[in-house]
């Protein structure tokens, strides 16, 4: 979906369980979140690390701009997850976050629809 002009979002999912803004991230390295912060800790040297501090902020605006879109052109107010989908070596699994969670690929359609349905 693209964002008036600027860089387009992934994938956007609406159900029963309401609307997912999924952000996907394939990554080197061994994958986690620590203080709200994607990390990637490269294998061959675990020194290089390289931090995603926009990712969250970013994901967490465009669901914003999102749900405001949505009532513009439906008039109906919607919740956006944001939601960043990792695939790689991501231990952790799934973390939830200052409003965004962080799931590996290999988990997504489990926990999309394990997702309590709205009203």
């Amino acid at each position: 979906m693209q964002r008036d002009g600027r860089a387009n979002l992934d994938h956007v999912l609406t159900g029963p369980s309401g609307v997912f803004l999924l952000e996907t991230k394939n990554l080197a390295g061994t994958i986690s979140v620590e203080e709200g912060v994607l990390v990637a800790r490269q294998f061959d040297d675990p020194d290089e690390i390289y931090r995603y501090r926009s990712l969250a902020p970013r994901l967490r605006g465009q669901a914003k701009e999102l749900s405001a879109r949505l009532h513009r052109e439906s008039g109906a107010r919607a919740w956006v997850n944001a939601v960043a989908v990792i695939w790689g070596h991501f231990p952790q699994g799934l973390i939830n976050c200052e409003n965004v969670t962080y799931i590996h690929g290999d988990r997504i359609a489990q926990w999309l629809a394990s997702q309590s349905t709205r009203a």
